[in-house]
């Protein structure tokens, strides 16, 4: 990893404001960080230019630098890419287990409440014959008390 500050300091003194006020000196400080890995090409780092230094080898450096960045952003997407494909293959991995769980709980749900249905039938059925029973021993009150006639 290399990192390079630069220091910018501009006298604010030299252009004075609308009101006609001078405003302070104003100090920035620009700090460039270049982060290269291993596996990239070797590429120049940080610029460090001398006094005798072309402008044109600088530019040159510099590109050559944004080539190097490019290509590891490139990579890093690709990476990211990935994970993502891969997060949403076991997203969906998921889904149809719980698809299948749902289903299963569906299926357990049907045959309970066919079993109540049933036994509601059932019970229905009893209580049927026992009002008609009751009714039968209302009309004819000389009947036999075993329910024959």
């Amino acid at each position: 990893m290399e990192s390079s500050s630069m220091v910018d300091t501009s006298n604010a003194s030299e252009n004075p404001s609308a009101d006609g006020t001078t405003p302070q000196t104003v100090t920035r400080i620009v700090s460039t960080t270049i982060v290269l890995s291993s596996a990239t090409p070797a590429a120049s780092p940080a610029v460090v230019v001398s006094s005798g230094e072309s402008v044109y080898r600088m530019i040159i450096n510099r590109l050559a630098n944004l080539e190097a960045n490019q290509t590891l952003y490139a990579r890093y997407f690709e990476e990211q890419g990935k994970m993502v494909n891969f997060r949403l293959e076991r997203m969906e991995e998921d889904i149809g287990r719980l698809a299948a769980v749902v289903t299963s709980q569906q299926r357990n749900v049907a045959k309970i409440i066919e079993k109540h249905k049933a036994e509601i039938e059932y019970t229905q059925e009893q209580l049927v014959a026992r009002v008609d029973h009751l009714a039968h021993e209302v009309r004819n009150p000389n009947s036999e008390p075993g329910g024959r006639s």
